[in-house]
Protein backbone atom coordinates (compact mmCIF):
# COMPACT_ATOMS: atom_id res chain seq x y z
CA UNK A 1 0.00 0.00 0.00
CA UNK A 2 2.75 2.43 0.94
CA UNK A 3 4.60 1.63 -2.27
CA UNK A 4 1.50 2.41 -4.34
CA UNK A 5 1.02 5.68 -2.46
CA UNK A 6 4.61 6.65 -3.13
CA UNK A 7 4.19 5.83 -6.81
CA UNK A 8 1.04 7.97 -6.92
CA UNK A 9 2.86 10.91 -5.35
CA UNK A 10 5.82 10.59 -7.72
CA UNK A 11 3.59 10.30 -10.79
CA UNK A 12 1.61 13.33 -9.67
CA UNK A 13 4.77 15.37 -9.16
CA UNK A 14 6.08 14.56 -12.63
CA UNK A 15 2.72 15.34 -14.21
CA UNK A 16 1.18 11.92 -14.86
CA UNK A 17 -2.22 12.45 -13.23
CA UNK A 18 -3.89 9.45 -14.83
CA UNK A 19 -1.07 7.22 -13.66
CA UNK A 20 -1.25 8.76 -10.19
CA UNK A 21 -4.99 8.12 -9.96
CA UNK A 22 -4.55 4.53 -11.13
CA UNK A 23 -1.85 3.98 -8.50
CA UNK A 24 -3.90 5.47 -5.67
CA UNK A 25 -6.96 3.46 -6.70
CA UNK A 26 -4.83 0.32 -6.54
CA UNK A 27 -3.58 1.41 -3.12
CA UNK A 28 -7.17 1.92 -2.00
CA UNK A 29 -8.12 -1.59 -3.14
CA UNK A 30 -5.20 -3.04 -1.20
CA UNK A 31 -5.95 -0.86 1.84
CA UNK A 32 -9.48 -2.23 2.06
CA UNK A 33 -7.98 -5.52 3.18
CA UNK A 34 -8.54 -6.45 6.81
CA UNK A 35 -4.82 -6.65 7.62
CA UNK A 36 -4.07 -3.04 6.67
CA UNK A 37 -3.92 -0.60 9.63
CA UNK A 38 -6.72 1.96 9.71
CA UNK A 39 -4.26 4.85 9.75
CA UNK A 40 -2.65 3.70 6.53
CA UNK A 41 -6.04 3.31 4.88
CA UNK A 42 -6.91 6.86 5.94
CA UNK A 43 -3.67 8.18 4.43
CA UNK A 44 -4.68 6.57 1.15
CA UNK A 45 -8.08 8.26 1.35
CA UNK A 46 -6.55 11.67 2.06
CA UNK A 47 -4.13 11.46 -0.86
CA UNK A 48 -6.85 10.13 -3.14
CA UNK A 49 -9.04 13.07 -2.17
CA UNK A 50 -6.33 15.55 -3.12
CA UNK A 51 -5.81 13.92 -6.51
CA UNK A 52 -9.54 13.71 -7.22
CA UNK A 53 -9.99 17.39 -6.38
CA UNK A 54 -7.30 18.43 -8.82
CA UNK A 55 -9.02 16.63 -11.69
CA UNK A 56 -12.39 18.15 -10.80
CA UNK A 57 -14.04 15.22 -9.00
CA UNK A 58 -14.71 17.44 -6.02
CA UNK A 59 -17.60 15.57 -4.38
CA UNK A 60 -15.66 12.30 -4.39
CA UNK A 61 -12.67 14.19 -2.99
CA UNK A 62 -14.71 15.65 -0.14
CA UNK A 63 -16.13 12.23 0.69
CA UNK A 64 -12.68 10.62 0.76
CA UNK A 65 -11.17 13.36 2.91
CA UNK A 66 -14.09 13.40 5.35
CA UNK A 67 -13.71 9.65 5.79
CA UNK A 68 -9.97 10.09 6.34
CA UNK A 69 -10.64 12.65 9.09
CA UNK A 70 -13.03 10.25 10.82
CA UNK A 71 -10.59 7.33 10.67
CA UNK A 72 -7.65 9.38 11.95
CA UNK A 73 -9.77 10.72 14.81
CA UNK A 74 -10.90 7.22 15.79
CA UNK A 75 -7.31 5.96 15.65
CA UNK A 76 -6.08 8.86 17.78
CA UNK A 77 -3.72 10.02 15.02
CA UNK A 78 -4.06 13.70 15.84
CA UNK A 79 -1.32 15.02 13.60
CA UNK A 80 -2.66 13.16 10.58
CA UNK A 81 -6.18 14.23 11.48
CA UNK A 82 -5.02 17.85 11.31
CA UNK A 83 -3.49 17.26 7.90
CA UNK A 84 -6.67 15.64 6.60
CA UNK A 85 -8.79 18.46 8.00
CA UNK A 86 -6.75 20.99 6.06
CA UNK A 87 -7.23 18.96 2.87
CA UNK A 88 -10.96 18.88 3.56
CA UNK A 89 -10.95 22.62 4.29
CA UNK A 90 -9.46 23.29 0.88
CA UNK A 91 -12.13 21.13 -0.70
CA UNK A 92 -14.76 23.30 0.98
CA UNK A 93 -13.03 26.37 -0.47
CA UNK A 94 -13.34 24.84 -3.93
CA UNK A 95 -17.07 24.35 -3.35
CA UNK A 96 -17.45 27.99 -2.27
CA UNK A 97 -18.01 27.16 1.41
CA UNK A 98 -15.45 29.70 2.57
CA UNK A 99 -16.57 30.14 6.18
CA UNK A 100 -16.71 26.38 6.72
CA UNK A 101 -13.24 26.08 5.23
CA UNK A 102 -11.90 28.64 7.70
CA UNK A 103 -13.51 26.88 10.66
CA UNK A 104 -12.12 23.49 9.68
CA UNK A 105 -8.62 24.83 8.98
CA UNK A 106 -8.59 26.57 12.37
CA UNK A 107 -9.48 23.23 13.96
CA UNK A 108 -6.49 21.71 12.19
CA UNK A 109 -4.18 24.39 13.59
CA UNK A 110 -5.58 23.93 17.10
CA UNK A 111 -4.82 20.21 16.88
CA UNK A 112 -1.25 20.85 15.74
CA UNK A 113 -0.66 23.38 18.49
CA UNK A 114 -2.21 21.15 21.17
CA UNK A 115 0.23 18.34 20.41
CA UNK A 116 3.19 20.67 19.95
CA UNK A 117 3.34 19.87 16.27
CA UNK A 118 4.23 22.13 13.38
CA UNK A 119 3.22 19.75 10.62
CA UNK A 120 1.56 21.43 7.66
CA UNK A 121 0.91 24.66 9.57
CA UNK A 122 2.11 26.80 6.67
CA UNK A 123 -0.27 25.13 4.26
CA UNK A 124 -3.15 25.41 6.72
CA UNK A 125 -2.51 29.12 7.32
CA UNK A 126 -2.46 29.56 3.57
CA UNK A 127 -5.81 27.80 3.20
CA UNK A 128 -7.32 30.18 5.75
CA UNK A 129 -5.85 33.13 3.88
CA UNK A 130 -7.35 31.94 0.60
CA UNK A 131 -10.76 31.56 2.22
CA UNK A 132 -10.62 35.09 3.63
CA UNK A 133 -9.51 36.43 0.25
CA UNK A 134 -12.47 34.69 -1.39
CA UNK A 135 -14.72 36.45 1.12
CA UNK A 136 -13.15 39.79 0.21
CA UNK A 137 -11.47 40.25 3.60
CA UNK A 138 -8.06 40.98 2.14
CA UNK A 139 -6.57 42.39 5.33
CA UNK A 140 -7.05 39.12 7.18
CA UNK A 141 -6.14 37.12 4.08
CA UNK A 142 -2.77 38.83 3.77
CA UNK A 143 -2.12 38.52 7.49
CA UNK A 144 -2.57 34.75 7.38
CA UNK A 145 -0.61 34.37 4.16
CA UNK A 146 2.33 36.36 5.49
CA UNK A 147 2.26 34.16 8.60
CA UNK A 148 2.27 31.14 6.30
CA UNK A 149 5.60 32.31 4.93
CA UNK A 150 7.26 31.98 8.34
CA UNK A 151 6.57 28.30 9.06
CA UNK A 152 7.57 27.38 5.52
CA UNK A 153 11.15 28.30 6.30
CA UNK A 154 11.19 28.04 10.08
CA UNK A 155 9.46 24.71 10.52
CA UNK A 156 10.73 22.91 7.46
CA UNK A 157 7.28 22.57 5.90
CA UNK A 158 8.45 21.92 2.36
CA UNK A 159 5.31 20.30 0.97
CA UNK A 160 4.69 22.36 -2.18
CA UNK A 161 6.75 25.37 -1.01
CA UNK A 162 5.84 27.43 -4.09
CA UNK A 163 2.11 27.31 -3.36
CA UNK A 164 2.01 29.91 -0.53
CA UNK A 165 4.04 32.33 -2.66
CA UNK A 166 1.72 31.96 -5.64
CA UNK A 167 -1.41 32.27 -3.51
CA UNK A 168 -0.05 35.42 -1.91
CA UNK A 169 0.80 36.82 -5.34
CA UNK A 170 -2.79 36.21 -6.46
CA UNK A 171 -4.20 38.20 -3.56
CA UNK A 172 -1.69 41.02 -3.99
CA UNK A 173 -2.62 41.18 -7.68
CA UNK A 174 -6.31 41.48 -6.87
CA UNK A 175 -5.71 44.36 -4.46
CA UNK A 176 -3.53 46.12 -7.05
CA UNK A 177 -0.08 45.55 -5.57
CA UNK A 178 1.49 44.12 -8.71
CA UNK A 179 5.01 45.26 -7.80
CA UNK A 180 4.92 43.09 -4.68
CA UNK A 181 3.40 40.13 -6.52
CA UNK A 182 6.00 39.89 -9.30
CA UNK A 183 9.03 38.90 -7.18
CA UNK A 184 6.93 36.28 -5.38
CA UNK A 185 6.13 34.62 -8.70
CA UNK A 186 9.81 34.72 -9.59
CA UNK A 187 10.73 33.06 -6.29
CA UNK A 188 8.01 30.46 -6.82
CA UNK A 189 9.39 29.72 -10.27
CA UNK A 190 12.83 29.08 -8.80
CA UNK A 191 11.34 26.67 -6.25
CA UNK A 192 9.30 24.89 -8.90
CA UNK A 193 12.41 24.40 -11.02
CA UNK A 194 13.94 22.54 -8.07
CA UNK A 195 10.89 20.52 -6.98
CA UNK A 196 9.74 19.67 -10.50
CA UNK A 197 6.09 20.00 -9.47
CA UNK A 198 3.92 20.10 -12.58
CA UNK A 199 0.98 21.44 -10.58
CA UNK A 200 2.96 24.38 -9.21
CA UNK A 201 4.49 24.99 -12.64
CA UNK A 202 1.04 25.41 -14.21
CA UNK A 203 0.00 27.68 -11.34
CA UNK A 204 3.11 29.79 -11.89
CA UNK A 205 2.39 30.17 -15.62
CA UNK A 206 -1.14 31.36 -14.83
CA UNK A 207 0.19 33.98 -12.43
CA UNK A 208 2.68 35.17 -15.05
CA UNK A 209 -0.19 35.52 -17.54
CA UNK A 210 -2.26 37.42 -14.98
CA UNK A 211 0.59 39.81 -14.17
CA UNK A 212 1.32 40.35 -17.86
CA UNK A 213 -2.31 41.39 -18.43
CA UNK A 214 -2.17 43.76 -15.49
CA UNK A 215 1.04 45.16 -16.98
CA UNK A 216 -0.71 45.84 -20.31
CA UNK A 217 1.32 43.22 -22.14
CA UNK A 218 -1.34 41.00 -23.76
CA UNK A 219 1.15 39.26 -26.05
CA UNK A 220 3.14 37.97 -23.09
CA UNK A 221 -0.10 37.12 -21.29
CA UNK A 222 -1.18 34.98 -24.25
CA UNK A 223 2.16 33.18 -24.25
CA UNK A 224 1.97 32.21 -20.58
CA UNK A 225 -1.76 31.49 -20.59
CA UNK A 226 -1.44 29.26 -23.65
CA UNK A 227 1.41 27.31 -22.03
CA UNK A 228 -0.60 26.96 -18.82
CA UNK A 229 -3.70 25.84 -20.70
CA UNK A 230 -1.82 23.20 -22.66
CA UNK A 231 -0.09 21.82 -19.57
CA UNK A 232 -3.27 21.86 -17.48
CA UNK A 233 -5.25 20.10 -20.18
CA UNK A 234 -2.63 17.39 -20.51
CA UNK A 235 -2.83 16.65 -16.78
CA UNK A 236 -6.60 17.17 -16.39
CA UNK A 237 -6.12 20.05 -13.93
CA UNK A 238 -9.57 21.32 -14.79
CA UNK A 239 -9.69 24.43 -12.59
CA UNK A 240 -6.36 25.65 -13.98
CA UNK A 241 -7.32 24.63 -17.51
CA UNK A 242 -10.42 26.79 -17.79
CA UNK A 243 -8.95 29.68 -15.79
CA UNK A 244 -5.98 29.78 -18.17
CA UNK A 245 -8.35 29.57 -21.13
CA UNK A 246 -10.34 32.56 -19.84
CA UNK A 247 -7.15 34.55 -19.27
CA UNK A 248 -5.99 33.74 -22.78
CA UNK A 249 -9.39 34.75 -24.18
CA UNK A 250 -9.13 38.21 -22.61
CA UNK A 251 -5.54 38.69 -23.71
CA UNK A 252 -6.29 37.65 -27.30
CA UNK A 253 -9.19 40.09 -27.50
CA UNK A 254 -6.89 42.82 -26.21
CA UNK A 255 -4.44 41.90 -28.99
CA UNK A 256 -7.19 42.30 -31.56
CA UNK A 257 -7.83 38.58 -32.07
CA UNK A 258 -11.55 38.86 -31.37
CA UNK A 259 -12.67 35.64 -33.04
CA UNK A 260 -10.16 33.48 -31.19
CA UNK A 261 -10.93 35.27 -27.94
CA UNK A 262 -14.67 34.73 -28.35
CA UNK A 263 -14.16 31.04 -29.11
CA UNK A 264 -11.98 30.54 -26.04
CA UNK A 265 -14.33 32.51 -23.79
CA UNK A 266 -17.46 30.65 -24.87
CA UNK A 267 -15.68 27.31 -24.50
CA UNK A 268 -14.40 28.15 -21.02
CA UNK A 269 -17.78 29.53 -19.93
CA UNK A 270 -19.57 26.40 -21.04
CA UNK A 271 -17.02 24.13 -19.41
CA UNK A 272 -16.79 25.89 -16.04
CA UNK A 273 -20.54 25.48 -15.55
CA UNK A 274 -20.17 21.69 -15.79
CA UNK A 275 -17.61 21.42 -12.99
CA UNK A 276 -18.58 20.32 -9.49
CA UNK A 277 -16.49 23.17 -8.12
CA UNK A 278 -13.45 25.33 -8.81
CA UNK A 279 -11.35 27.64 -6.68
CA UNK A 280 -11.26 29.86 -9.78
CA UNK A 281 -14.94 29.61 -10.61
CA UNK A 282 -15.56 33.31 -10.06
CA UNK A 283 -12.44 34.56 -11.84
CA UNK A 284 -13.04 32.29 -14.83
CA UNK A 285 -16.63 33.41 -15.33
CA UNK A 286 -15.80 37.11 -14.95
CA UNK A 287 -12.90 36.86 -17.40
CA UNK A 288 -15.12 35.10 -19.95
CA UNK A 289 -17.70 37.85 -19.65
CA UNK A 290 -14.99 40.51 -19.95
CA UNK A 291 -13.56 38.93 -23.09
CA UNK A 292 -16.97 38.68 -24.75
CA UNK A 293 -17.89 42.22 -23.74
CA UNK A 294 -14.65 43.71 -25.05
CA UNK A 295 -15.01 41.73 -28.28
CA UNK A 296 -18.50 43.12 -28.79
CA UNK A 297 -20.04 39.65 -28.78
CA UNK A 298 -23.83 39.36 -28.49
CA UNK A 299 -23.16 36.53 -26.02
CA UNK A 300 -21.74 38.97 -23.47
CA UNK A 301 -25.07 39.66 -21.77
CA UNK A 302 -25.75 35.96 -21.29
CA UNK A 303 -22.23 35.46 -19.92
CA UNK A 304 -22.80 38.25 -17.43
CA UNK A 305 -26.13 36.75 -16.38
CA UNK A 306 -24.51 33.38 -15.74
CA UNK A 307 -21.62 34.97 -13.86
CA UNK A 308 -24.07 36.94 -11.71
CA UNK A 309 -26.02 33.75 -11.02
CA UNK A 310 -22.84 32.10 -9.78
CA UNK A 311 -22.00 35.12 -7.62
CA UNK A 312 -25.43 34.96 -5.99
CA UNK A 313 -24.93 31.25 -5.38
CA UNK A 314 -21.69 31.96 -3.52
CA UNK A 315 -23.32 34.83 -1.66
CA UNK A 316 -26.05 32.46 -0.54
CA UNK A 317 -23.44 30.31 1.20
CA UNK A 318 -22.06 33.24 3.22
CA UNK A 319 -23.74 33.56 6.61
CA UNK A 320 -21.90 36.43 8.28
CA UNK A 321 -23.28 39.86 7.25
CA UNK A 322 -19.82 41.39 7.42
CA UNK A 323 -18.47 38.83 4.98
CA UNK A 324 -21.49 39.37 2.74
CA UNK A 325 -20.52 43.03 2.56
CA UNK A 326 -16.84 42.37 1.91
CA UNK A 327 -17.66 39.76 -0.73
CA UNK A 328 -19.82 42.08 -2.82
CA UNK A 329 -17.14 44.76 -2.55
CA UNK A 330 -14.65 42.57 -4.41
CA UNK A 331 -14.04 44.39 -7.69
CA UNK A 332 -14.98 41.48 -9.92
CA UNK A 333 -18.16 40.82 -7.94
CA UNK A 334 -19.22 44.46 -8.00
CA UNK A 335 -18.63 44.64 -11.76
CA UNK A 336 -20.80 41.62 -12.43
CA UNK A 337 -23.65 42.60 -10.13
CA UNK A 338 -23.58 46.29 -10.96
CA UNK A 339 -23.39 49.41 -8.85
CA UNK A 340 -25.44 49.64 -5.71
CA UNK A 341 -25.56 45.89 -5.13
CA UNK A 342 -23.71 46.15 -1.84
CA UNK A 343 -26.48 48.37 -0.56
CA UNK A 344 -28.87 45.46 -0.95
CA UNK A 345 -26.84 43.24 1.37
CA UNK A 346 -27.73 43.49 5.05
CA UNK A 347 -25.26 45.63 6.97
CA UNK A 348 -23.36 43.91 9.76
CA UNK A 349 -24.82 44.49 13.19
Amino acid sequence: VQARMLIAEILHDIGDMQGALAAIDRARTLADGSEVPARLRAEVLRLRGTLLRRVGRVYEAIEAQAEAVAVFRKAGARRLEARAKNSLAYGLLVLGRFEDGIALALEAIRIDLSIGGRFQIAKTLNTIGECYASLGDFERALAYMHRAGDPTGRYGDQDSPADPLLSLAEVLSEVGNVSAAEPLVGDAGALTAVTGSTYDSVHEKILRALLARLGNDPARAVLHAFDARQAAEAQAYVAFHFYAMALEACARVEMGEQHTGILLATTAMGAIDTLQGSEYGLQTRVLCWEALRKAGSPQADEARRRAAEYVRKLLGYIRDPGFQQSFVRRTMVAEVLGKGTAMGVPSPG
